[in-house]
């Protein structure tokens, strides 16, 4: 059986620096979200630029979505789905469990309140990442990672799956979304994949056609361009209204789709960004290049 590989998408690896760099700015910020709340211009310029850079997380399950489906499309099957297994348990699964033992037994110890082991307590926390800062994000791609295999079965067999990964995407996170906010509360949302399922079938759709989106994407950026920066300034105008004027905004219908729509534009421009970047050498473009191997980074 002829094995055929896909070429590495090169401007991947600037979208992926971007995203990391999202990250360093939500946490050197981090200070400006927290109480107490002056008012202060400064302190609003640093409130936005944290709360601006909190697309990286839905961003990097978009870009997930992406990486998986068009590596493996191509030749999935059963041999390669225990590849892939085994590739992901060595990788992610062993150094979760790894860190999260270290942190758990390292937080008691700089607590200098002694160690005491209850496999009760570290379990329960281990189940949900709470057991370090933002090991969330691991429980939530290890959960992308085990529905993967499925989901990319059904899209190599049904034709109509394949074409309607981003509507089912909305589907299932929509659904989610009324679900947990007008039926029953849930807890630990952050950390359940059905709230960023519209992120990661989108980057899986688009992974798979990618080639077609490429040529599509370099006409239509004139227009995704003035709507991803609509819906950002929506978003971030809608959390300094919630802050500095008692306004709640969040958890509303239009706080979360402002939400999607500008980290999904932004993942998109970063991407039509990276292909004219791509053959350039000047040195911030090889620095990015260089920082987007730090991509497993715990967010």
């Amino acid at each position: 059986m002829i094995i055929s590989v896909r070429s590495k998408i090169h401007e991947m690896d600037i979208v992926r620096a971007l995203a990391i760099l999202a990250v360093v700015l939500i946490h050197s910020t981090s200070d400006a979200t927290l109480e107490p709340t002056d008012g202060s211009l400064s302190q609003i310029i640093f409130y936005a630029i944290n709360r601006a850079c909190q697309f990286a997380v839905p961003l990097f399950i978009l870009i997930s979505g992406f990486v998986l489906f068009y590596q493996y499309y191509d030749n999935w099957n059963e041999k390669l789905a225990c590849k892939y297994f085994r590739k992901r348990i060595w990788r992610v699964a062993i150094p979760y469990v790894v860190w999260s033992s270290f942190y758990y037994t390292f937080n008691q110890y700089i607590s200098k309140r002694g160690i005491n082991i209850n496999l009760h307590d570290f379990f329960v926390s281990f189940k949900w990442g709470e057991i370090g800062y933002h090991l969330y994000f691991m429980i939530l791609i290890l959960q992308f990672y085990l529905l993967f295999p499925a989901l990319m079965t059904l899209a190599k067999r049904w034709t109509w799956f394949r074409h309607c990964l981003i509507p089912l995407g909305f589907l299932i996170q929509g659904s989610f979304y009324v679900y947990k906010n007008w039926v029953k509360e849930l807890p630990h949302v952050s950390s359940l994949s059905p709230t960023y399922f519209a992120y990661f079938l989108i980057g899986g759709y688009l992974g798979i056609y990618y080639m077609i989106f490429k040529s599509w994407l370099k006409i239509n950026i004139i227009w995704i361009l003035p709507v991803t920066f609509l819906s950002g300034f929506i978003y971030v105008g809608m959390l300094i209204e919630s802050r500095y004027s008692n306004i709640l905004f969040e958890n509303t219908p239009w706080y979360d789709i402002s939400v999607l729509f500008y980290s999904v534009g932004i993942g998109i421009t970063f991407l039509r960004l990276g292909c004219l970047l791509l053959n350039k050498s000047y040195a911030p473009i090889r620095w990015l290049n260089s920082i987007s191997n730090y991509h497993l980074v715990f967010i």
